[in-house]
C-alpha cells in the first residue's frame, strides 16, 4: 500500500498543498513518539515515516517491535479461543495483521535474511495461518461468509492476505494463498443470503448494502485494501470485474445528510450518525472509479469526525486522499430511490421493521 509511486506522488503534492504539509508534520510527530515508546500500535506511522525520510532509525525500531511481537504464544482472543470449535482469529488480530504487513514491507531492506525468515515464520504462525486458515483455506476452514456479520470475513481474510503478500518472498506457500483469496473475493460481494439463518444478501441491484453504514464501509474498505495491494503486486494482470464497486459511490452519497458542520449519515443498527465512508470512497477512486461525487463526499468529511477514518493526518488518508481542489460544490447524483434490500429489513438493535419506502 505504501508504494514508491505513492510516496513520490504525495511528496510532489505537498509542494502545492499546505494541508498535506500540515498532515505530514502531524504524522511525523506521531512516528517520533512511537519511536521512543516502541509502540506496536503505531507501526503504520513508523513505516510511512521511514519511507518518506529514509531515516533508518524508524526501520530499526520496526525490526525491534516485530522481533518482540513474534515471541507471543498467540494473538487469539480468550473468549474466541474458548469456543468450540476454536476461533483463532478476530477483528483485533486483523488490525494487528495489517500493521505488520505495512511494517514488514517497509523495513524489508534493513532486515537481514535471518531476521526476515524469523519474522515471517512468526507472523505466519500468529496471524496469517489463523486468519486464512479459519476463514478461507481447506481443510482448516470453519467459517462461512456469514459466520459473524459479513465484515468479519473481509477483515480477517483480506488483512491476512495483505500480510501474506508482504511475506511471500520468505513463504512461497503464501503466493498460492493470496491467489485463492483473490479468486474468492468476488463471492463476498455476490453473497445471495441465507434464508435459514435469516441473513439478507449483501448487495442489492442498486448497490445498497443491508448492513448499517458503519459495517458496510468497514467490510468494503477491507476488501478494497486487498484488491489494491493485489493490483500493486501483479502489474499488468487483469484483476477481474466486481460489478458492485461502480454502484457504491451513489449508495454512500445517497445515505448521507449534507449539513452545516459534520456530515451525518443514515443511522440504524450498530452505527453512529458521524460515521462516514471516506475510506471506501478514496479506495474506489484509486481503483479507477473517478466519479466526481467521490471528491464531493470526501470533501464533506471533517478530520477526526469518527474513530476509524482515513483522514489526511493518518497514513492511508495521507497517501490515498485524492486532490479535492476539483471537488464539485454539489454532486450530480441521480434522484434518490428506495434501496430494495433495506425495505422490510429489521433494525439490528430493535427488531422492528423499517417502514416501507
Amino acid at each position: 500500500m505504501y508504494t514508491p509511486q505513492r510516496i513520490q506522488q504525495v511528496k510532489q503534492r505537498m509542494q502545492s498543498e499546505p494541508k498535506l504539509q500540515e498532515a505530514w508534520v502531524s504524522i511525523q510527530q506521531t512516528a517520533d513518539e512511537a519511536l521512543n515508546k516502541k509502540d506496536f500500535n503505531k507501526l503504520d506511522y513508523l513505516a510511512l515515516t521511514y519511507l518518506m525520510t529514509n531515516d533508518r532509525s524508524y526501520a530499526n525500531t520496526i525490526k525491534e517491535i516485530l522481533l518482540k511481537a513474534i515471541e507471543a504464544e498467540t494473538w487469539g482472543d480468550t473468549e474466541m479461543m474458548a469456543r468450540i470449535p476454536v476461533w483463532r482469529s478476530h477483528l483485533g488480530m486483523a488490525h494487528k495483521t495489517f500493521l505488520c504487513a505495512m511494517a514488514y514491507d517497509a523495513a524489508y531492506d534493513v532486515l537481514s535474511a535471518s531476521d526476515r525468515t524469523k519474522i515471517a515464520q512468526g507472523l505466519k504462525r500468529l496471524a496469517v495461518e489463523p486468519a486464512l486458515g479459519d476463514w478461507l483455506l481447506e481443510p482448516t476452514r470453519i467459517h462461512a461468509l456469514n459466520s459473524m456479520g459479513h465484515n468479519w470475513w473481509t477483515s480477517c481474510v483480506c488483512q491476512g492476505g495483505l500480510l501474506a503478500m508482504s511475506l511471500q518472498n520468505e513463504l512461497p506457500e503464501a503466493r498460492e494463498w493470496v491467489e485463492q483469496l483473490h479468486e474468492a473475493l468476488p463471492e463476498w460481494f455476490d453473497f445471495a443470503g441465507d434464508v435459514l439463518q435469516q441473513k439478507a444478501k449483501s448487495f442489492d441491484e442498486a448497490g445498497g448494502m443491508y448492513e448499517s453504514l458503519n459495517y458496510a464501509n468497514f467490510g468494503i474498505q477491507e476488501a478494497l485494501l486487498f484488491r489494491i495491494a493485489w493490483i500493486n503486486t501483479h502489474p499488468g494482470q487483469d484483476a477481474g470485474d466486481i460489478p458492485q464497486l461502480a454502484k457504491l459511490p451513489n449508495y454512500f452519497s445517497q445515505v448521507c445528510y449534507p449539513r452545516t458542520g459534520i456530515l451525518h449519515s443514515l443511522n440504524f443498527g450498530d452505527s453512529h450518525k458521524n460515521v462516514a465512508a471516506e475510506s471506501s470512497m478514496m479506495l474506489l477512486y484509486t481503483l479507477g472509479i473517478k466519479d466526481p461525487a467521490i471528491l464531493w463526499y470526501i470533501n464533506q468529511v471533517e478530520p477526526g469526525q469518527h474513530r476509524d477514518g482515513f483522514f489526511l493526518n493518518r497514513p492511508l488518508g495521507f497517501l490515498y486522499t485524492p486532490d479535492l481542489r476539483k471537488a464539485p460544490a454539489i454532486p450530480n447524483l441521480p434522484p434518490p430511490s428506495c434501496l430494495p434490500i433495506l425495505a422490510g429489513q429489521r433494525c439490528a438493535t430493535h427488531g422492528k421493521r423499517m417502514p416501507p419506502c
